[in-house]
């Protein structure tokens, strides 16, 4: 007598709660990956605005009264308002033969950092609708799983990217406050004068500073030259910044001593420079302005702008995304004060 197997097949109920076990797993990954976005822009966003108000702070030093620069609007090419405020303090003692002013500046944006993304939940019947359409379910969270993890992979990369910006963008910010007033003791052949060891034009900057670790001062002066250049262990153009020893004999002298270099920063096709300053500066009379070049003056600039052009992260791939520029980031010069 022959029998025929039976084989249980599964109840509605057992294949509703199946699918809506699956479907919270799908979402609370989907969101744990949102997060991850999230968390990126929050990060650029924060790093944005600190160097943009070091920025903003370094031109208020560059105003002959603080007072002149409170106020509020908008700052071009960006999302970001801000607020100045310019207050007197009144300190005891011999503090109160200066005048000290208390700056505080705010800078806001339409969304604030502490935004949340807001993602819609899904109805009963739509997330019915959707899983029946995927006849392979596994399948898709496999995919899914695959694709939050590139998404991670590149949330981890832009956050790295953006600190390492924010490291030598602040390496040159203190390297232009230890730039030294250094003279060659050779008089220029063609000018006759002995300017000052501070050059620079629209693409390149050269200045004289002791190097960044301890007790610098006591390893001597070196040459600094930053600029945008192809190296062999990048496809894209770098940031290098190059030094040698400093002869104060001559610049032909000091020129023939090797130099270093090192790169700062990747993926960059450019640097634009300008010099907030007065080349015929004499008595003090004339009002300084931004220009390209600082050549031949015998005096350093009270302030250098510089914006950094830059190229896709993979330069073989052009759908690559690209990296964050930094336009008008403003150094103060502390040599200013030997004016």
């Amino acid at each position: 007598m022959n029998r025929q197997s039976k084989q249980a097949g599964f109840t509605l109920l057992e294949v509703i709660v199946a699918l809506a076990i699956l479907a919270a797993i799908a979402a609370s990954v989907t969101q744990i990956f949102a997060r991850g976005v999230e968390t990126t822009l929050e990060v650029e966003k924060e790093s944005y605005a600190y160097l943009l108000a070091e920025s903003m702070l370094d031109e208020l030093l560059l105003l002959e009264d603080v007072r002149q620069g409170a106020g509020s609007g908008q700052i071009d090419n960006s999302d970001y308002r801000y607020t100045v405020e310019v207050s007197e303090q009144d300190y005891p003692g011999e503090a109160r033969a200066f005048e000290l002013m208390h700056v505080q500046l705010t800078l806001s944006t339409a969304v604030m950092f502490g935004a949340r993304i807001k993602t819609a939940g899904f109805t009963l019947l739509e997330m019915l609708l959707a899983l029946a359409l995927l006849s392979m379910l596994m399948l898709a969270v496999t995919q899914l799983m695959s694709q939050g993890a590139e998404v991670w992979s590149d949330s981890d990369r832009d956050i790295r990217a953006v600190e390492n910006d924010k490291i030598a963008i602040n390496f040159l910010r203190k390297m232009l406050l230890r730039a030294k007033p250094i003279t060659w003791r050779q008089a220029n052949e063609e000018t006759g004068t002995r300017s000052k060891v501070f050059v620079g034009n629209d693409n390149e900057l050269h200045f004289a500073a002791p190097l960044p670790v301890a007790g610098s001062e006591q390893r001597g002066i070196y040459l600094f030259s930053v600029l945008a250049q192809k190296t062999e262990q990048y496809k894209n153009k770098a940031m290098v910044v190059s030094y040698r020893r400093l002869d104060e004999e001559s610049l032909a002298k000091t020129m023939e001593n090797e130099p270093v270099s090192e790169v700062i920063m990747t993926d960059v096709d450019g640097l634009s420079f300008s010099y907030f300053g007065d080349k015929d500066y004499s008595d003090g009379t004339d009002k300084p302005i931004w220009q390209s070049d600082w050549d031949q003056v015998r005096d350093f600039p009270l302030a250098v702008k510089m914006s950094i052009q830059r190229s896709r992260f993979d330069a073989d791939d052009p759908d690559a995304a690209e990296r964050m520029a930094w336009d008008g980031l403003v150094f103060a010069i502390l040599q200013r004060s030997l004016r």
